[in-house]
């Protein structure tokens, strides 16, 4: 009997895991922060996060070693493409280990066209409460996150609606 319960106890848990990672954000729609971050790119311009902006805002917490950040980038490319002056979108590069010689290596070997922050203080991360990369979060006009997921599954959908309902 032990063992049916530790399946089901199992099963239990994975489902909830799961259900936990494909949920959108627009459920437990946050202030990112009541102070507003700001986050300083490699070109040199400022994004803050948790303020009225005037475009959405679609940020890719990434590292260069990490192989399927690396299978992402055209993903992120097309968006980047797609909405460029619609919505600001923002690779984030999050590992401790890396050099600004790596995060430009990485950005001409995949021909990474977003912009990139370059965050060695894992403030960010810590504060949007990003544990794995590849993670993208979508934050609407208002500075609240709308969806979260790791990898892109659901962002384009996600994306697509905060032109739908402005």
């Amino acid at each position: 009997m032990s063992g049916i319960f530790n399946i089901k106890l199992s099963l239990f848990i994975i489902f909830l895991a799961y259900a936990f990672t494909q949920t959108s954000a627009k459920n437990i729609t946050i202030a990112i922060n009541t102070t507003p971050i700001s986050m300083k790119l490699l070109n040199g311009k400022v994004i803050k996060l948790g303020v009225v902006r005037d475009r959405p805002l679609y940020l890719k917490f990434w590292a260069s070693w990490c192989g399927k950040c690396q299978e992402e980038v055209p993903h992120l490319n097309a968006i980047y493409k797609k909405y460029r002056g619609k919505l600001d979108v923002v690779a984030v590069n999050v590992s401790l280990n890396e050099t600004m010689q790596k995060v430009t290596a990485f950005k001409k070997k995949f021909k990474l066209v977003v912009p990139i922050a370059y965050e060695l203080s894992q403030n960010i991360a810590a504060q949007m409460k990003v544990v794995i990369v590849p993670y993208s979060i979508v934050i609407n006009r208002k500075g609240r996150i709308v969806y979260k997921t790791f990898g892109v599954k659901g962002v384009n959908l996600q994306i697509e609606k905060l032109f739908l309902y402005k």
